[in-house]
């Protein structure tokens, strides 16, 4: 019996554990995102000419889940927590300044 049947098989079960590490670390390295809650902050949403009253924000990852009294109830213990001390809170960037001229402006083509 030659020593390459033996080398193939070393190899394939080098490689199939490999893969099974692998498959692991994906499966259990699953980052959770973030969670911020703002609390005492006064919402701009953007469509009504007011303000809101005090209230809170709850934030996962890059999406607002909820804005009012008790929106941190979905957040977990471990969430951030910002007292925005009666400040305004905007959603994004709330765009309030465009030029729209530029197109029928001959200087500017």
């Amino acid at each position: 019996m030659t020593i390459y049947p033996k080398l193939i098989v070393m190899k394939s079960k080098i490689f199939t554990l490999l893969l099974v590490i692998i498959s692991a670390g994906f499966a259990f390295g699953q980052v959770k995102p973030e969670q911020i809650v703002f609390k005492n902050v006064r919402v701009f949403d953007g469509t009504s000419s007011q303000l809101s009253g005090a209230t809170e924000v709850f934030v996962e990852g890059n999406k607002i889940k909820a804005i009012g009294p008790g929106a941190s109830k979905g957040a977990s213990k471990k969430a951030t927590v910002i007292d925005g001390g009666g400040r305004v809170l905007m959603p994004g960037l709330a765009d309030t300044h465009v030029h729209l001229a530029f197109g029928s402006n001959p200087q500017m083509q």
